[in-house]
């Protein structure tokens, strides 16, 4: 049974939360007009169209993750209409919300320490900002496994056990998102003490027992286990950009002297520790004006290498220090399971839980931020009004794969199925306007768009009749992913037209360049350039039948 003050406690946090969504809504209705990409937007979106049509991830379609993310935005495709995707823009903005909202709380309790309301507030207005930085906006697998993880270790962390099994139910249906996450449910059963409670290991193991019955209702299993399978270059993609990053080795040595100061008798030498970690947080905030992967492969690198210092320093100091080592711990680690990818392998997402944790961490082990409350109070107005600034210039300058927002002049009502509301660089309208006319020339015919434009599908007239939306070769590492789509491709001879891209669509922005042949399946495109005779084109594709 609740008691009365823990019911006070959580209307409180309840009450918070308003305070993010409010952020959220605004943020959505300043940037989400920003931007289209017509390969990255969308691809988990068009996954979701295909279930919605009733096919099995898996068996009916090509994925080299767990399709809970496909599953979690059924919604937005089933009821978006003209603008699913300005939609779906605002799930992933309250989404941001919700994890901002939670981390503060969650290394609250973790570490022992009690930040006021004021202080609650900032740092999850710092957490949303660092956290979305120049992001694409689009629906994404490592989004949704971070927001599952931020709402299920805030559950885990309350005393009822019924709230602690919901939460591990939320932390493993993570990894069905995306596999990555499968190492953060042990690591967070063994951090917060709850290792020896069986009833715990099941209920994180149980989404995947759902996922995995689902598809073996129908025949599914066998696919999705040589689909994600696949992926198994774990050194590759998860430790070996971390080994290599300069940024990693020197901010953890710097990390390292940061803890020591903090745990030194002191104010003056703590205060010392205190103003190191607000300016390399400063300077971060400065960088979040920053292109995307510039803030991605060095502003994120080193705060994960100074938080990885610091956390070592306070494991050397371990009985001093026990609950702040472990709340570096978990977010490191959660922070470094998202990072693991094919084709964005950094730790950006984890950027938010990162500055919280520096932070948090003197209140924790000092009880304050600095000595003086007038310096803190004016350290937090600086951080905040520095980070908003730089925020908010990244955010409409550096738009991912599209130009500055003043220069985002072409509307795409009308154009992109589903694209009501946005707005794109004239290159990329023009591509998606000869898209358009590339349709109408098929007379009714079923088509498919070679090599792939999973954006187009989301809301299209017609299901893409190919097993995969956006065939990357990274995305196939198993020769037989190819075999199938090209024996999937062979049994439509005849049925189909390929409408098949001269110039590449990741490009646009800077103009009409020659298709990235090397990013895709070499045997894919020659198998379409052999047997597939050119019929017809328009100005930026051909028609092949």
């Amino acid at each position: 049974m609740t008691r009365p003050s823990e019911k006070g406690e959580a209307v409180r946090r309840l009450g918070f939360l308003s305070i993010p969504i409010v952020v959220a809504v605004a943020a959505h209705l300043e940037f989400s007009w920003m931007g289209y990409t017509p390969t990255d937007d969308g691809w988990v979106l068009a996954g979701s169209r295909r279930i919605l049509a009733g096919q099995i991830p898996h068996r009916d379609f090509l994925a080299l993750q767990p399709a809970g993310s496909e599953f979690l935005h059924l919604p937005e495709v089933a009821f978006g209409g003209d603008h699913t995707y300005w939609i779906s823009r605002l799930i992933v903005w309250l989404q941001f919300a919700v994890i901002a909202w939670a981390w503060p709380e969650i290394l609250a309790k973790l570490t022992n320490s009690k930040p006021s309301r004021l202080q609650s507030i900032a740092l999850g207005f710092l957490c949303f900002l660092f956290t979305s930085s120049t992001l694409f906006l689009t629906p994404w697998p490592t989004i949704d496994g971070l927001f599952l993880v931020s709402v299920g270790l805030l559950l885990c962390l309350r005393t009822g056990s019924l709230s602690k099994s919901l939460g591990y139910f939320l932390i493993g249906f993570s990894y069905v998102c995306k596999q990555n996450f499968v190492v953060v449910f042990p690591a967070a059963l063994i951090l917060l003490g709850d290792w020896k409670r069986i009833r715990y290991w099941a209920t994180a193991i149980f989404p995947v027992f759902i996922y995995v019955g689902f598809l073996s209702v129908f025949g599914a299993v066998p696919h999705a286990l040589a689909q994600i399978a696949a992926q198994r270059s774990i050194i590759e993609h998860g430790i070996k950009p971390y080994l290599m990053s300069k940024q990693v080795l020197a901010a953890t040595a710097v990390g390292l002297g940061y803890a020591k100061l903090l745990l030194r008798k002191g104010s003056r030498t703590q205060d010392l520790g205190i103003c190191l970690g607000y300016l390399i947080i400063l300077c971060s905030a400065l960088t979040l004006s920053a292109e995307l992967y510039w803030f991605a492969s060095h502003t994120a690198f080193v705060l994960f290498g100074f938080v990885l210092g610091a956390t070592l320093g306070l494991l050397a100091r371990f009985g001093a220090s026990r609950e702040t080592a472990t709340a570096g711990m978990l977010v490191l680690i959660v922070t470094w399971a998202m990072s693991i990818s094919m084709g964005f392998n950094y730790p950006i997402l984890g950027c938010g839980l990162l500055v919280l944790f520096l932070l948090q961490a003197p209140l924790a082990t000092t009880g304050r931020w600095f000595s003086y409350p007038r310096l803190s109070l004016i350290g937090m107005a600086a951080l905040l009004i520095v980070s908003l600034v730089s925020y908010s210039v990244g955010r409409s300058q550096h738009i991912y794969r599209d130009r500055a927002a003043s220069q985002l002049t072409a509307k795409l009502d009308g154009v992109l199925p589903g694209g009501g509301l946005l707005r794109t660089n004239p290159n990329t309208y023009e591509f998606l306007s000869d898209l358009r006319l590339a349709t109408k020339e098929v007379r009714g015919s079923q088509y498919a768009v070679v090599p792939g434009i999973p954006g187009y599908w989301v809301k299209a007239d017609q299901l893409n009749p190919l097993l995969m939306d956006w065939p990357l070769a990274e995305a196939m590492p198993n020769p037989k992913m190819v075999d199938r789509l090209i024996e999937n491709l062979a049994a439509q001879k005849g049925k189909i037209v390929l409408i098949v891209e001269k110039v590449e669509p990741t490009t646009l922005k800077k103009g009409f360049f020659p298709l990235s042949e090397s990013l895709y399946p070499p045997a894919f495109l020659s198998y379409v350039r052999e047997n597939f005779q050119k019929v017809g084109e328009t100005r930026f594709f051909e028609l092949r039948r």
